[in-house]
């Protein structure tokens, strides 16, 4: 079956992103062939593209789509030709048609779009598990989410909110912070006009938040150490605009508890917990 795709000719800049024609073979086994109709853009398209993440090149983009199941392989079950669908989480989603395995999709609700299931899946996977996972987010708890007006920080919004949670939320603009008030967030901080840490000492009455969700990284790092309260948690989850520096238990000018996803480093009495995860489907 003929089809387009996008191929990285290698990693830089967007012109190594070439369009070309391929042959998709017949579905192997616990595999089913799709048409795709919607494909979701995150920002780790853009860190496997310029290089951040290291690729075999070359390498097809793309990590989610939806569209309609055409062709079967063997030892699928649960799924059937013509039903909609969505995956994340699988590379080479920048294609009309694709071969994916069965194990990565999940059928589309009546009611839900094609392009909305294409855009909300990782980001909403991506919600759930810094939210309920990572940091188990409580009722009463002050939240700090950078990246507010984002795809990712849209969900988060609300996702928060329904937990009842204060959500304060980091956008730029009187536009964008007005959106996000709609979306969960009971306070909006424009980076762009309002020093954040000093904002977020006055919304708490100087105790400051629960936990900061930074998917900036290097930017905003000493920004989000400075807006946690007493044995808060720094979740970075992003780094768009650079890696946040190496962590240095002094800046704290308090004792640290310091925590990694490889492991756990206890130094003394904790101020701040700090959790280090890769973004999956994080927005700007």
């Amino acid at each position: 079956m003929q089809a387009q795709r996008i191929m990285l000719t290698g990693q830089g800049a967007p012109e190594v992103m070439k369009m070309e024609p391929y042959d998709v073979p017949p579905p192997g086994k616990g595999e089913v062939q799709i048409e795709q109709t919607a494909i979701g853009l995150n920002y780790m398209d853009i860190y496997q593209r310029s290089g951040h993440y290291p690729l075999v090149i070359p390498s097809p983009l793309g990590l989610e789509a939806a569209g309609r199941i055409t062709a079967l392989g063997p030892e699928v079950e649960g799924f059937s030709v013509g039903d909609r669908v969505v995956y994340g989480g699988v590379l080479g989603a920048y294609a009309t048609r694709r071969n994916a395995p069965s194990a990565r999709i999940l059928k589309i609700p009546d009611g839900i779009t094609d392009q909305t299931a294409a855009a909300v899946l990782m980001k909403g996977m991506t919600a759930e598990y810094l939210l309920e996972r990572c940091f188990k987010v409580q009722s009463g708890q002050d939240v700090l989410f950078f990246a507010a007006s984002g795809g990712v920080g849209q969900l988060a919004g609300q996702w928060g909110k329904y937990l009842g949670a204060r959500m304060i939320g980091v956008t730029s603009g009187a536009e964008s912070c007005a959106t996000i008030r709609k979306l969960g967030y009971t306070d909006a901080i424009d980076r762009t006009s309002e020093n954040i840490a000093e904002r977020v000492n006055q919304l708490t009455d100087g105790k400051g938040v629960s936990v900061v969700y930074d998917s900036i990284g290097k930017a905003t790092f000493d920004t989000s150490i400075a807006s946690l309260a007493t044995y808060g948690m720094f979740v970075s989850f992003g780094a768009t605009t650079g890696e946040a520096p190496p962590f240095r238990p002094a800046c704290c000018r308090r004792p640290v508890h310091s925590i990694s996803p490889a492991r756990r480093l206890r130094t003394m009495s904790a101020r701040v917990r700090i959790s280090s995860t890769r973004q999956t489907g994080c927005s700007t």
